[in-house]
């Protein structure tokens, strides 16, 4: 009899869709098929308060792996030591067509607390992925280098595409501040791995003496990391949070409308941006953005119908 309840209850914990197995991720690889309410407690992995970078769930609706990001707090923005250190490298690089603008809206420093730990995809969407949903998309080719591969990530990609794309495996794009956040991994410097630029190579696909060769007129990185263009996603290493690529390879698009002077008056709880605007954030650098332009605290906008091989996007989807 007890023999026959026990089966009758691990039917039962099967069936609720905690423990339902693992499934491939797009990736090759095996995690436990995402369902609503998950979470790394749920999956017995230990705290939502931490991450567990070595871990991820798969969704189910495109094989995306996601990775924990707990909630927390942490101090957005610049400091006008980093503000003027952007400035000072982009006059050493361009001269007098560097504009001061360009980086005082990433200040004030502020500080925010996001209340929900969420999943965040651990790559950018790839264009295999990108395609399943709409089957016509070409990332494109440029001076002969080929942005199309299966496992690059998909670009020229607009935000309201974007969007699209997340509504259809159930997720979202990342406010402005869950994907700084994201990005940090608990990290107060330029970049997560510090304030030097040297281990750059290890960390993301940025503009470097591989791109010079095909574009000669980028300020790079004095390093070679093998990529012209968009490289592989996964390709190098990644942040504390188990999250790779936030910095280089593709601008990501974010949820929230662009406004030069929102820190000002950001809230602190869960910002989300602007009310009005046509313009949207994208973040994280690419590969043929300028190296002071790749910092955890950098930030840009395009119009929301912008298209260009440097912004893709990478979902997030809440417990």
């Amino acid at each position: 009899m007890r023999a026959v309840t026990a089966v009758l209850l691990l039917s039962v914990i099967v069936l609720s869709g905690a423990w339902a197995g693992d499934i491939e991720s797009a990736m090759g690889r095996r995690g436990p098929a995402f369902e609503a309410g998950m979470t790394p407690s749920s999956l017995g992995w230990g705290d939502d308060a931490i991450a567990h970078p070595e871990r991820f769930v798969v969704n189910p609706k495109d094989g995306a792996e996601m990775v924990w990001v707990p909630a927390g707090e942490f101090e957005m923005g610049s400091s006008p030591e980093e503000i003027d250190w952007g400035y000072e490298q982009a006059r050493a690089a361009i001269g007098e067509q560097a504009l001061r603008e360009w980086f005082d809206d990433e200040g004030p420093v502020h500080a925010v607390k996001l209340t929900k730990g969420f999943w965040m995809y651990r790559f950018e969407v790839t264009n295999s992925q990108y395609r399943a949903f709409k089957k016509s998309h070409k990332s494109g080719v440029r001076e002969k280098q080929s942005f199309d591969g299966d496992k690059q990530p998909a670009v020229r990609v607009n935000w309201r595409d974007a969007g699209a794309y997340c509504e259809s495996v159930g997720a979202r794009l990342p406010t402005e501040a869950q994907w700084e956040y994201a990005c940090r991994a608990g990290t107060q410097t330029r970049y997560f791995w510090g304030d030097e630029a040297e281990q750059v190579a290890q960390y993301a696909n940025v503009p470097d003496r591989s791109a010079q060769k095909v574009w000669r007129q980028y300020a790079i990185f004095d390093v070679d990391d093998g990529y012209a263009a968009t490289a592989p996603v996964g390709s190098f290493k990644p942040n504390a949070f188990g999250l790779y690529d936030m910095i280089g390879n593709a601008n990501e698009w974010c949820e929230d409308r662009y406004a030069a002077d929102y820190y000002q008056e950001s809230p602190e709880e869960d910002p989300t941006g602007p009310s009005s605007g046509d313009s949207r954030v994208i973040r994280g650098g690419s590969w043929s953005v300028n190296w002071y332009d790749c910092r955890c605290g950098n930030r840009n906008f395009r119009m929301y119908d912008s298209q260009y091989e440097y912004i893709g996007f990478r979902p997030i989807v809440l417990p």
